[in-house]
Protein backbone atom coordinates (compact mmCIF):
# COMPACT_ATOMS: atom_id res chain seq x y z
CA UNK A 1 0.00 0.00 0.00
CA UNK A 2 2.79 2.42 0.83
CA UNK A 3 4.52 1.40 -2.35
CA UNK A 4 1.48 2.45 -4.42
CA UNK A 5 1.47 5.97 -2.89
CA UNK A 6 5.16 6.37 -3.67
CA UNK A 7 4.54 5.42 -7.24
CA UNK A 8 1.69 7.87 -7.56
CA UNK A 9 3.71 10.66 -5.99
CA UNK A 10 6.59 9.84 -8.32
CA UNK A 11 4.31 10.04 -11.33
CA UNK A 12 2.86 13.35 -10.11
CA UNK A 13 6.35 14.70 -9.51
CA UNK A 14 7.39 13.70 -13.03
CA UNK A 15 4.31 15.33 -14.50
CA UNK A 16 4.89 18.53 -12.54
CA UNK A 17 8.53 18.65 -13.57
CA UNK A 18 7.55 18.00 -17.19
CA UNK A 19 4.95 20.77 -17.09
CA UNK A 20 7.38 23.21 -15.48
CA UNK A 21 10.20 22.45 -17.88
CA UNK A 22 8.31 21.84 -21.17
CA UNK A 23 8.50 24.88 -23.46
CA UNK A 24 5.14 26.26 -24.44
CA UNK A 25 4.36 28.95 -27.07
CA UNK A 26 3.84 32.45 -25.71
CA UNK A 27 3.09 35.70 -27.55
CA UNK A 28 4.83 38.99 -26.94
CA UNK A 29 4.74 42.43 -28.55
CA UNK A 30 7.87 43.69 -30.30
CA UNK A 31 8.90 46.97 -31.94
CA UNK A 32 10.46 46.59 -35.39
CA UNK A 33 11.98 49.16 -37.79
CA UNK A 34 9.81 49.31 -40.91
CA UNK A 35 11.34 50.84 -44.07
CA UNK A 36 9.26 51.62 -47.17
CA UNK A 37 10.46 52.84 -50.58
CA UNK A 38 8.04 54.90 -52.69
CA UNK A 39 8.63 55.94 -56.30
CA UNK A 40 7.16 59.24 -57.39
CA UNK A 41 7.66 61.61 -60.37
CA UNK A 42 8.79 65.19 -60.25
CA UNK A 43 8.13 67.52 -63.22
CA UNK A 44 10.96 69.57 -64.69
CA UNK A 45 9.62 72.54 -66.68
CA UNK A 46 12.02 74.21 -69.11
CA UNK A 47 11.60 76.83 -71.82
CA UNK A 48 13.46 75.75 -74.97
CA UNK A 49 13.75 77.44 -78.36
CA UNK A 50 12.57 75.39 -81.31
CA UNK A 51 13.96 76.34 -84.72
CA UNK A 52 11.41 76.36 -87.55
CA UNK A 53 11.65 77.37 -91.20
CA UNK A 54 8.84 79.49 -92.60
CA UNK A 55 8.49 79.48 -96.41
CA UNK A 56 7.71 82.69 -98.27
CA UNK A 57 7.70 83.76 -101.92
CA UNK A 58 10.09 86.35 -103.34
CA UNK A 59 10.65 87.73 -106.81
CA UNK A 60 14.13 87.29 -108.22
CA UNK A 61 15.71 89.17 -111.10
CA UNK A 62 18.75 88.20 -113.11
CA UNK A 63 22.03 90.05 -112.68
CA UNK A 64 25.30 89.73 -114.53
CA UNK A 65 28.51 88.90 -112.68
CA UNK A 66 31.11 90.88 -114.65
CA UNK A 67 34.90 90.47 -114.63
CA UNK A 68 37.02 93.03 -116.51
CA UNK A 69 40.31 92.16 -118.23
CA UNK A 70 43.01 93.85 -120.20
CA UNK A 71 43.28 92.78 -123.83
CA UNK A 72 46.30 91.41 -125.68
CA UNK A 73 47.14 92.30 -129.31
CA UNK A 74 45.60 88.96 -130.32
CA UNK A 75 42.26 89.95 -128.73
CA UNK A 76 42.84 87.51 -125.87
CA UNK A 77 42.27 88.20 -122.18
CA UNK A 78 45.17 89.52 -120.17
CA UNK A 79 45.14 90.35 -116.46
CA UNK A 80 41.93 90.75 -114.46
CA UNK A 81 41.45 94.39 -113.42
CA UNK A 82 38.20 94.29 -111.43
CA UNK A 83 34.62 93.05 -111.04
CA UNK A 84 31.16 94.59 -110.96
CA UNK A 85 27.47 93.76 -111.47
CA UNK A 86 25.25 94.65 -114.46
CA UNK A 87 21.45 94.70 -114.52
CA UNK A 88 19.64 92.01 -116.53
CA UNK A 89 19.43 94.31 -119.57
CA UNK A 90 21.94 97.11 -120.02
CA UNK A 91 23.24 99.80 -122.35
CA UNK A 92 26.58 101.52 -121.79
CA UNK A 93 27.99 104.16 -124.14
CA UNK A 94 31.43 105.35 -123.03
CA UNK A 95 32.25 107.20 -126.27
CA UNK A 96 35.98 107.81 -126.40
CA UNK A 97 36.29 108.16 -122.61
CA UNK A 98 37.33 105.83 -119.83
CA UNK A 99 35.67 102.42 -120.08
CA UNK A 100 36.78 100.80 -116.81
CA UNK A 101 39.60 101.07 -114.29
CA UNK A 102 41.36 103.91 -116.08
CA UNK A 103 41.37 102.04 -119.41
CA UNK A 104 39.84 103.65 -122.51
CA UNK A 105 41.23 101.06 -124.97
CA UNK A 106 42.42 97.48 -124.90
CA UNK A 107 39.94 96.38 -122.23
CA UNK A 108 36.92 94.08 -122.05
CA UNK A 109 34.77 91.89 -119.85
CA UNK A 110 33.24 88.47 -119.46
CA UNK A 111 29.76 88.43 -117.91
CA UNK A 112 27.73 85.42 -116.75
CA UNK A 113 24.15 85.13 -115.47
CA UNK A 114 21.50 82.52 -114.69
CA UNK A 115 17.73 82.81 -114.83
CA UNK A 116 14.67 80.60 -114.37
CA UNK A 117 12.17 80.36 -117.21
CA UNK A 118 8.64 79.64 -116.01
CA UNK A 119 7.25 78.94 -119.48
CA UNK A 120 8.90 77.57 -122.64
CA UNK A 121 8.91 79.66 -125.80
CA UNK A 122 10.84 81.43 -128.52
CA UNK A 123 12.92 84.35 -127.28
CA UNK A 124 14.96 86.89 -129.26
CA UNK A 125 18.21 88.23 -127.80
CA UNK A 126 19.84 91.48 -128.96
CA UNK A 127 23.53 92.28 -128.49
CA UNK A 128 25.17 95.48 -129.67
CA UNK A 129 28.83 96.44 -129.42
CA UNK A 130 31.70 98.63 -130.48
CA UNK A 131 34.10 96.78 -130.83
CA UNK A 132 33.66 92.99 -130.52
CA UNK A 133 31.11 90.84 -128.64
CA UNK A 134 29.74 87.30 -128.34
CA UNK A 135 26.66 85.78 -126.68
CA UNK A 136 26.38 82.19 -125.46
CA UNK A 137 23.05 80.63 -124.41
CA UNK A 138 23.47 77.53 -122.25
CA UNK A 139 27.11 77.39 -123.42
CA UNK A 140 26.00 77.31 -127.07
CA UNK A 141 27.12 80.17 -129.39
CA UNK A 142 24.18 82.44 -130.23
CA UNK A 143 25.72 85.70 -131.49
CA UNK A 144 29.29 86.08 -132.77
CA UNK A 145 30.53 89.58 -133.60
CA UNK A 146 34.12 89.20 -132.40
CA UNK A 147 35.84 91.84 -134.52
CA UNK A 148 36.70 95.53 -134.50
CA UNK A 149 34.16 97.90 -135.96
CA UNK A 150 31.60 100.60 -135.41
CA UNK A 151 28.56 100.02 -133.22
CA UNK A 152 26.14 97.40 -134.57
CA UNK A 153 23.32 95.32 -133.11
CA UNK A 154 22.87 91.61 -133.79
CA UNK A 155 19.83 89.52 -132.88
CA UNK A 156 19.27 85.81 -132.41
CA UNK A 157 16.04 83.87 -131.65
CA UNK A 158 16.26 80.80 -129.49
CA UNK A 159 13.69 78.24 -128.33
CA UNK A 160 14.09 77.76 -124.59
CA UNK A 161 12.51 75.16 -122.36
CA UNK A 162 11.08 75.71 -118.90
CA UNK A 163 13.73 75.70 -116.15
CA UNK A 164 17.16 77.16 -115.45
CA UNK A 165 19.32 78.65 -118.21
CA UNK A 166 22.70 80.38 -118.34
CA UNK A 167 23.93 83.30 -120.43
CA UNK A 168 27.46 84.48 -121.09
CA UNK A 169 28.61 87.64 -122.85
CA UNK A 170 32.18 88.54 -123.80
CA UNK A 171 32.98 92.06 -124.99
CA UNK A 172 36.07 94.05 -125.81
CA UNK A 173 36.97 97.64 -126.72
CA UNK A 174 40.06 98.02 -128.88
CA UNK A 175 40.30 101.63 -130.15
CA UNK A 176 38.21 104.78 -130.60
CA UNK A 177 34.59 104.64 -129.36
CA UNK A 178 33.24 102.09 -126.88
CA UNK A 179 29.66 100.91 -126.46
CA UNK A 180 27.80 97.74 -125.43
CA UNK A 181 24.11 96.85 -125.24
CA UNK A 182 22.00 93.78 -124.34
CA UNK A 183 18.23 93.24 -124.35
CA UNK A 184 15.51 90.65 -124.99
CA UNK A 185 12.12 90.89 -126.68
CA UNK A 186 10.20 89.77 -123.55
CA UNK A 187 11.07 92.09 -120.68
CA UNK A 188 9.75 89.81 -117.91
CA UNK A 189 11.98 86.89 -118.91
CA UNK A 190 14.54 87.68 -116.23
CA UNK A 191 12.03 87.97 -113.35
CA UNK A 192 10.75 84.84 -111.60
CA UNK A 193 9.34 83.73 -108.27
CA UNK A 194 11.24 81.58 -105.78
CA UNK A 195 10.47 80.04 -102.42
CA UNK A 196 12.82 81.09 -99.64
CA UNK A 197 12.80 80.15 -95.99
CA UNK A 198 12.95 82.33 -92.92
CA UNK A 199 14.51 80.60 -89.92
CA UNK A 200 13.02 81.69 -86.60
CA UNK A 201 13.18 80.42 -83.03
CA UNK A 202 9.88 79.79 -81.23
CA UNK A 203 9.88 79.31 -77.43
CA UNK A 204 8.29 76.04 -76.32
CA UNK A 205 7.52 74.62 -72.88
CA UNK A 206 9.24 71.28 -72.35
CA UNK A 207 8.04 69.14 -69.43
CA UNK A 208 10.12 66.18 -68.33
CA UNK A 209 8.99 63.54 -65.83
CA UNK A 210 11.91 62.76 -63.49
CA UNK A 211 11.51 59.56 -61.40
CA UNK A 212 12.55 59.87 -57.76
CA UNK A 213 12.41 57.66 -54.67
CA UNK A 214 11.18 58.54 -51.21
CA UNK A 215 12.38 56.30 -48.30
CA UNK A 216 10.34 56.27 -45.08
CA UNK A 217 11.53 54.65 -41.82
CA UNK A 218 9.14 54.00 -38.91
CA UNK A 219 8.67 51.62 -35.98
CA UNK A 220 5.77 49.22 -35.93
CA UNK A 221 4.53 46.80 -33.25
CA UNK A 222 4.46 43.16 -34.22
CA UNK A 223 3.46 40.01 -32.35
CA UNK A 224 6.24 37.50 -31.85
CA UNK A 225 5.87 33.90 -30.71
CA UNK A 226 8.46 32.61 -28.26
CA UNK A 227 8.78 29.23 -26.53
CA UNK A 228 9.47 29.31 -22.79
CA UNK A 229 8.86 26.92 -19.96
CA UNK A 230 7.05 28.07 -16.85
CA UNK A 231 10.30 27.92 -14.93
CA UNK A 232 12.03 30.23 -17.46
CA UNK A 233 9.06 32.56 -17.46
CA UNK A 234 9.03 32.78 -13.66
CA UNK A 235 12.80 33.21 -13.49
CA UNK A 236 12.44 36.27 -15.82
CA UNK A 237 9.95 37.74 -13.44
CA UNK A 238 7.04 37.23 -15.74
CA UNK A 239 8.72 39.14 -18.61
CA UNK A 240 10.03 37.94 -21.90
Amino acid sequence: MEIGKIQILTIIAIVVIFVLLFPIPMSRLKEELYITTETYYDESVEIVNETVSIPYQVFKSMQWEVTWYTLTVDREWGASVGTEVFDSTFSYDWGSGIVYGGYDEGVGFQATASFYLEAPGMYTFSLGSDDGSRLYVDDEPAIDSWHDGQYRVNTQARSLSEGWHTLRIVYYEWIDFARVYFDIDKGDLFIWEETEYLTVEIPRIQIEQIPKQRITAANKTVTETVYLSLVEYLMRGGHF
